[in-house]
């Protein structure tokens, strides 16, 4: 499998490095420098890179989900009651699968590239990362709905098809 034995991150921070070029994960990169991933040219030009923590990467994808939710796509699910009425189901999964994997030292995260604080061992970023997939998720799910992609058959009804007789 790839990236197994590296510490969580240092996969997704390593083709996160290779698409964002300048960038540098902090809490990966010395990982991803050690698995072989070259260098970003800038580095190698001695340029300043920038640090992104996992910390600010979670703030970013929450204001990201957020701005493609209410204005981008403007399909305001946060603006419902039912989405917020709903969220601690996902929630308390995301708790329990962090909470197992995090406990169990199968992820582990720099000290210096989170917050610190823990919700049931996992980091709070990963709760920030959670919502900004789910509300991404949803809000794109709801836009094409509203577009008419695969209206019929409904769920829950069998597709007829035309031209054919009986049921």
């Amino acid at each position: 499998m790839p990236g197994a034995g590296r510490p969580a991150g240092a996969v997704g921070a390593a083709g996160a490095a290779r698409l964002l070029g300048a960038a540098r994960f902090a809490g990966a990169a010395s990982t991803a420098r050690s698995a072989g991933v070259a260098r970003s040219s800038r580095a190698a030009t001695g340029a300043a890179t920038a640090v992104v923590t996992y910390t600010v990467a979670a703030v970013l994808g929450v204001v990201g989900a957020l701005i493609a939710d209410l204005a981008i796509l403007r399909t305001r699910l946060v603006t419902r009651q039912v989405f917020w009425l709903t969220y601690p189901i996902v929630l308390v999964g995301q708790l329990l699968s962090n909470g197992v994997l995090t406990g169990a030292r199968v992820v582990t995260y720099r000290p210096d590239a989170i917050i610190g604080w823990r919700i049931a061992y996992a980091p709070v970023e990963d709760l920030g990362f959670g919502f900004s997939l789910v509300l991404l998720t949803l809000s794109v799910w709801v836009w094409l709905g509203r577009r008419g992609l695969d209206r019929t058959p409904l769920a829950g009804q069998r597709h007829r098809r035309r031209g054919r007789g009986g049921p």
